[in-house]
């Protein structure tokens, strides 16, 4: 006997199948392009975040290491919140 739960919600297997006429090639290389599409856009969002991370960690040690020199009087404000000469 089956309870009122599994009668009201019967378990349903299902598979998509496409639209009669549609090459079952041309459906494979869509799901594929969008498996590339997809990771592409997390391998991009990650190395957004890192990046992100990166500079937030270098600004607050900076904000760190100027407080700490104004505190100790030894540099000014000025000079130490110019940031460092970048490489070419």
């Amino acid at each position: 006997m089956t309870n009122r739960f599994e009668r009201e919600f019967p378990s349903v297997r299902w598979q998509a199948v496409p639209p009669r006429g549609v090459d079952h090639e041309l459906v494979r290389r869509a799901i594929e392009r969008g498996r590339q599409l997809r990771s592409e856009a997390i391998r991009r969002s990650g190395r957004a975040a890192a990046g992100a991370l990166c500079a937030g960690l270098a600004r607050a040690v900076t904000l760190v290491r100027c407080t700490a020199l104004s505190l100790a009087g030894r540099t000014q404000a000025a000079e130490c919140w110019r940031g460092s000469p970048r490489r070419a």
